[in-house]
């Protein structure tokens, strides 16, 4: 997978790519392809606000995985355990301070009976006192 983005979570899909829960992260960072977003702000090349990169377009690549996005296939194919597998993934984010930021069913994808993030392009740090923008689909 390769999209091209302005702002990435890449603390929360490293997270999630440790736990199986996500496809391994292989680059995060600008489109010369040397520099990582860990050290991007260091140079004066955008900033890091609570574990988010914002500043120039970065290029974001991560091993490739066969299926389907939630919204797209059958809830008679998910995994009889989708939620409980998205509950953890969830959890996970939590526990180390991250929020997924946006949970809807075209970033989580159906592989091999169990369920993958596929983009933690809004995933960041908890600050308490953070305000919260939530809109429905």
């Amino acid at each position: 997978m390769i999209k091209f983005v302005g702002q990435y979570g890449a603390d929360a899909h490293q997270l999630l790519a440790d736990a199986g829960m996500a496809p391994q992260l292989l680059y995060s960072g600008l489109l010369d392809g040397a520099d990582d977003i860990r050290n991007a702000g260091s140079r004066g090349l955008g900033s890091t606000v609570d574990g988010m990169y914002i500043g120039l377009v970065r290029m974001v690549i991560a091993e490739h995985l066969e299926g389907d996005t939630m919204d797209k296939a059958s809830p008679a194919a998910w995994p009889k355990d989708a939620l409980e597998q998205i509950e953890k993934a969830i959890k996970k984010l939590h526990d180390a301070g991250l929020v997924f930021g946006d949970l809807r069913g075209p970033n989580v994808l159906l592989s091999e009976g169990r369920i993958s993030s596929i983009s933690t392009g809004l995933g960041r740090e908890v600050r308490p006192g953070a305000p919260c923008v939530c809109r429905a689909e």
